[in-house]
């Protein structure tokens, strides 16, 4: 049964590797061309300079034309020499471009440190010169290689951040990429309704662009969903619908992927035969065409499908294969399955030593992949992007009622400077005047209010009185993050407003037991709290404040947290804090400090409050605390935790 959960998955995947990173692709005459160009093209100085920019862009267009056909390396050597050139004359979109390529191309062989290093080059580039397109390509990009890591949280949350970034300049063939990607995802994080939704998305604004290549690649989506309802028909025909489009372009991944996705349609069906025929035509042009992580994938495929047909030797031969190509680029999904596929040749053949020890490697990444946190954090993204976009729609109301509202005010003034001269007609506008008056003080007071249950006070008066605020470094502060147990499984149970209603009750109830003990809170992520003591005032009992506010939080969740059950935890440390924005006014902490106190959440259990080393040496004079010895934090290593029991006598 995990098996075939895992064959299932597969096609999915395939539509990120062809159609996630880019909507249109490189022919031979293509290459060609640009190739010429580039010898062709003279430089603009006797030394490098500002005119050699279109040298860059040359350059930057050849190594996406070999990416897209198949040629990494190639790709490599011309982001490099784009790189190169661009450092000479200072063109930092040229450097920012040949970055992005850079991470493209290790991306595509695998090497996904590399790879991520250059998409967060290239997103610091783009932010300061304010190269918005960019930005958003280099957080689908990012997303994408987070996705081949396992890694979906941060996927998710790069998926969305480039959606914002291309909805915010209207970019509407990248928010179709964008759909597809978070399609994609979904399925790996076992939705398959959000899944249909985002690739139906997707194919709506490439049919209104007739955008064929995405189209297809849409198709082949959506067509894959129909594989997982059994609803073989409708799936064929969005296959050979994508097919015929690869076909008549000549594009040899599109080819492929339809290829694959037929064979695996035959496979449910238990036609092997004709899945066979399908997957060796999609290996023999991914060898020659397809990077590390298809390779891998159609290896693996076309092994699991010989056990299907009891051709053991071969089935040995290719799953062998995939896995080494997987295990080279640290693909985990591809490695997970190959394990799966070897425990089952492994049963078919008798040898059941290795079979449970190909179980046990399959067990252990799909645990590692399929886990409650991935599906949290893609449920509080989506909940927190659905947010922003109803806020966004309020805002744009509000700023309408805010421009009328000055135009009435200048036509008053202008009014009132006219009648001046009258005594009587003074009189007869001084009510209108008083009463605006008083409504623009009203409005004044509202808005320092507002500011005031945004900001702190101190931040808030720094902002009114300079229109600015320095982000400040706090040495000494304690942070603590909230979060509630098995938050999808209870929404599921939920209408969104009894969710909403559920969230609201409880953080109300924290917002208060933050104002009695003197703590400021920073933000709410979906169902997630963050809150700090020891700023924008330094106290010498943060920590302790800190640890009464949860044991209150705690106690308030134990009586009336209803379905609700809640993990808490808390690290000691400096931060950074200051103001994110220019417009919409969010203040926020950073630093190690804060990724601890969320890594100590992570690693509490329902209904506990756990402490990191650093606060149990500030707080154990105060409060009785269990040691749990060492445990292991996801990027932090073994650290030192404390349950806290509660306060002492």
């Amino acid at each position: 049964m995990t098996k075939m959960k895992g064959i299932k998955r597969r096609i999915f995947v395939l539509a990120v590797l062809v159609f996630g990173s880019m909507n249109s692709f490189a022919q031979e005459p293509v290459l060609d061309s640009l190739t010429f160009a580039l010898k062709n093209l003279q430089p603009a100085c006797d030394v490098p300079c500002l005119g050699d920019s279109q040298r860059v862009n040359t350059l930057v267009a050849l190594g996406w034309a070999q990416m897209q056909n198949g040629s990494p390396e190639m790709t490599e050597i011309s982001a490099r020499e784009a790189l190169k050139l661009s450092r000479q004359i200072r063109f930092r979109k040229g450097e920012g471009n040949a970055q992005n390529l850079l991470g493209l191309a290790f991306s595509s062989t695998g090497d996904y440190p590399s790879a991520l290093k250059h998409q967060f080059i290239a997103i610091e580039i783009y932010r300061e010169i304010d190269f918005q397109r960019g930005i958003a390509g280099a957080y689908n990009n990012t997303g994408r290689i987070y996705m081949s890591l396992g890694n979906y949280e941060e996927a998710i949350k790069n998926f969305y951040q480039a959606l914002r970034v291309n909805e915010k300049i209207g970019n509407k063939s990248w928010i179709s990429i964008n759909y597809t990607n978070l399609g994609s995802l979904y399925i790996l994080l076992g939705n398959q309704e959000e899944a249909l939704k985002n690739f139906q998305r997707a194919l709506e604004i490439q049919e209104a662009l007739k955008d064929s290549v995405s189209l297809a690649g849409s198709r082949l989506n959506i067509g894959s969903i129909y594989v997982k309802q059994q609803k073989y028909d409708d799936a064929f025909r969005n296959f050979d619908f994508a097919a015929r489009i690869f076909q008549d372009l000549d594009y040899k991944t599109g080819i492929a992927s339809a290829h694959t996705s037929k064979a695996i349609a035959y496979y449910y069906q238990g036609n092997y035969k004709a899945a066979l025929k399908h997957y060796q035509a999609a290996l023999q042009i991914a060898e020659s065409h397809g990077n590390k992580e298809t390779l891998a994938l159609y290896n693996t495929n076309l092994g699991d499908n010989y056990v299907k047909l009891k051709n053991y030797p071969e089935a040995r031969h290719y799953l062998g294969q995939g896995l080494a190509i997987a295990l080279e680029i640290g693909n985990l999904e591809t490695i997970k399955d190959s394990y799966a596929s070897l425990a089952q040749l492994d049963s078919a053949t008798g040898n059941w030593k290795a079979a449970f020890y190909h179980e046990k490697l399959f067990n252990l990444y799909r645990d590692s992949l399929d886990n409650e946190s991935n599906r949290e954090s893609s449920f509080r993204e989506k909940m927190t992007y659905d947010f922003e976009k109803k806020e966004a729609v309020a805002r744009a109301a509000q700023d309408k009622k805010d421009a009328v509202l000055k135009q009435e005010l200048q036509q008053q003034k202008l009014v009132r400077n006219s009648f001046i001269g009258g005594f009587a007609v003074v009189l007869l506008f001084a009510g209108v005047f008083f009463r605006q008056r008083n409504k623009i003080a009203k409005g004044k007071k509202r808005s320092d209010e507002l500011l005031l249950n945004i900001l702190p006070v101190d931040v808030a008066n720094e902002l009114k009185q300079t229109g600015s605020s320095e982000a400040k470094q706090y040495n000494h502060v304690t942070v603590l993050f909230t979060d509630f147990v098995n938050f999808t499984g209870i929404s599921q149970l939920l209408s969104p407003a009894e969710l909403v209603q559920e969230i609201h009750k409880n953080f109300t109830v924290f917002d208060n037991i933050m104002e009695k003990h003197g703590l400021e809170k920073i933000k709410t992520i979906g169902d997630a709290y963050l809150a700090v003591a020891g700023l924008p005032h330094e106290t010498a009992d943060h920590a302790q404040r800190i640890v009464k506010a949860a044991l209150d939080i705690q106690q308030h969740i134990h009586q009336n947290g209803g379905r609700f059950q809640i993990r808490i935890g808390i690290h000691s440390g400096p931060v950074v804090a200051g103001i994110v924005g220019v417009k919409k006014f969010a203040y926020d902490i950073w630093g190690d400090t804060v990724n601890t106190a969320a890594r100590m959440e992570q690693s509490s259990e329902a209904g506990k409050i756990n402490i990191s080393e650093t606060t149990f040496q500030l707080v154990k004079d105060d409060f009785n605390c269990v040691h749990r010895g060492k445990i292991n934090a996801k990027n932090k290593g073994e650290i030192d935790m404390y349950f806290v029991e509660g306060g002492r006598l």
